[in-house]
């Protein structure tokens, strides 16, 4: 199988393509323990709600569309945004998220950076 560099990876809120350093998305579910005298002394258990989680760092740039605030991307806490992040060509998460928390960050050898987390809010696509 062949290797997938993450230079290939985008990420995109609200129709503007942001300047991502990394991120991850991380898909998980709730266990349900259904355990009962049927189950011969071993756990048992079913998949229950669904959960996409976000977290991003990117570039903080001078264009508008790219300052985590401004009014295009409005990446500020509690929004709720549009989201397409794609791992590469045609493995793609798309649907809605709730900002959780954004941090910015500066030191003084490099750029103005900013870290996001969220979560899907609703339905959400995996890739196929």
């Amino acid at each position: 199988m062949a290797n997938r560099p993450g230079k290939l990876s985008s990420l995109t809120i609200n129709g503007v393509a942001l300047q991502m350093v990394d991120g991850s998305v991380t898909e998980s579910a709730d266990d349900i323990d259904v355990t009962n005298t049927e189950s011969s002394g071993f756990y048992t258990s079913l998949a229950g709600i669904l959960r996409l989680d976000i977290s991003f760092n990117a570039v903080w740039t001078d264009t508008s569309n790219q300052m985590p605030s401004g009014s295009t991307p409005g990446i500020i806490g509690g929004a709720q945004l549009s989201v397409t992040f794609t791992l590469y060509s045609g493995k793609t998460f798309t649907g809605t998220i709730q900002i959780d928390n954004v941090a910015y960050n500066t030191a003084v050898r490099d750029a103005v950076r900013y870290s996001v987390t969220g979560h899907c809010t609703g339905s959400y696509t995996d890739p196929s």
